[in-house]
């Protein structure tokens, strides 16, 4: 089709726009709204007739003929009608008078009584594609979440939709709810908008930015994607923070990592926390747990140190019952052997003769028979004669 033959019959449509007032004053808002969606398919079709190469200003006038309509505080409804017109004109033409086009729009979008309607008028693909109206969508969606549901839930596949990017970075509460809710086996949002997600988390609450990261790491537990995202800070500044809401959050997330690196610098994190001398690591208990759940990414000589650490800070220093059950629990999925942790053991004699609790003293006693191999190596008999009640508990000597 011609520029010719456009502007000619985009002339005409402004004419009929210039109509819709008397329209609505004579028969009705609905009536106009009508007359008004008439229009805005015609225009539709029209633009689509047009070359891509021009600079769309044979629909100018057309535009600014809606602008006027919208400035005279006509129904919104009416108004509304115009959307899909004025986004197609925005996308094509966005040098032109798309420009006007793409304001205009993004002024509707405050006003509209119908949000989920006029977004599904221009569609979520469209949206996206014009950054002003994007922007007033997810501000007017991010109002709660069931608003932002009723926008997204317009799309078969909300999650492969490109605003779903725009909502975690400026609504990521209500976002990472909204993927939590969505995520299948099969179905969940791309990596580069779940690292997003964790970017806009960062600036918020701790406890928020732990939730959100939390949520992210336990939907893509058993998704190989998962290795992509990089949390492993983020859980690190969790388990330091002296706070055991966000230990817990941590701690849950840590556990559900799968990529190597991450959880190895989760792990090394946590023991570094547990070694501080200035921080009682029987109050961050979850710490310990982090540390011990993620051992197998530590060396030989870190995990020497785990071992070290929870004998001499979880039960050679506390009496409270609670908490060796909780070390010995952890110490028992390392297989401590009293040849090879030949001090802690020792100080597990001295701690079991020397307690003045009978409680403790059974815990201990039931938590070292946990430790038992099936076969104790010969160096290692010294402290199981010992612990049965036997003569010889004198410990073989250190090699030189």
């Amino acid at each position: 089709m011609t520029d010719d033959v456009v502007t000619a019959i985009a002339s005409r449509l402004t004419e009929l726009v210039a109509q819709v007032p008397t329209v609505a004053n004579q028969q009705g808002a609905e009536a106009a709204k009508r007359e008004a969606s008439l229009i805005g398919r015609l225009g539709g079709r029209l633009v689509d007739c047009s070359y891509a190469d021009s600079d769309g200003q044979q629909f100018s006038p057309l535009v600014k003929s809606i602008n006027t309509l919208v400035a005279q505080g006509l129904p919104p409804q009416v108004t509304c009608a115009f959307a899909s017109l004025l986004s197609e004109i925005g996308i094509k033409f966005p040098d032109g008078s798309g420009s006007v086009a793409s304001s205009t729009l993004a002024g509707m979008i405050d006003t509209t009584p119908d949000l989920p309607s006029t977004v599904r008028d221009i569609s979520l693909a469209s949206v996206s594609k014009l950054p002003s109206v994007e922007q007033r969508v997810v501000t007017r969606a991010s109002a709660d979440a069931s608003t932002l549901a009723s926008v997204l839930d317009i799309s078969p596949s909300p999650l492969d939709e490109p605003i779903l990017q725009a909502f975690a970075a400026g609504a990521p509460v209500l976002a990472a709810e909204y993927i939590g809710s969505h995520t299948t086996d099969t179905v969940h949002a791309p990596i580069h908008v779940l690292d997003g997600l964790v970017t806009a988390a960062r600036s918020l609450d701790m406890q928020v930015h732990a939730s959100i990261v939390a949520t992210i790491v336990g939907l893509l537990e058993h998704h190989p994607e998962q290795s992509q995202i990089r949390v492993g800070d983020d859980i690190a500044s969790f388990l330091s923070s002296g706070r055991a809401d966000l230990i817990d959050r941590g701690a849950a997330a840590a556990k559900g990592l799968r990529s190597n690196e991450e959880r190895r610098k989760v792990a090394k994190a946590a023991l570094d926390r547990l070694r501080d001398p200035s921080v009682p690591s029987k109050n961050e208990l979850g710490v310990a747990d982090t540390a011990v759940a993620l051992h197998d990414s530590l060396n030989d000589s870190e995990t020497t140190q785990l071992v070290h650490t929870l004998f001499d800070e979880l039960i050679r220093k506390t009496e409270d019952p609670a908490v060796l059950e909780f070390a010995f629990g952890r110490l028992r999925g390392l297989q401590p052997r009293a040849d090879v942790q030949r001090e802690n053991f020792t100080d597990l004699k001295v701690k079991v003769e020397g307690t003045a609790s009978d409680q403790v003293r059974s815990v201990l006693r039931e938590g070292i028979e946990s430790f038992r191999p099936e076969r104790p190596r010969k160096d290692e008999r010294w402290f199981w004669s010992w612990f049965d009640g036997e003569d010889d508990d004198t410990p073989p000597e250190e090699d030189a």
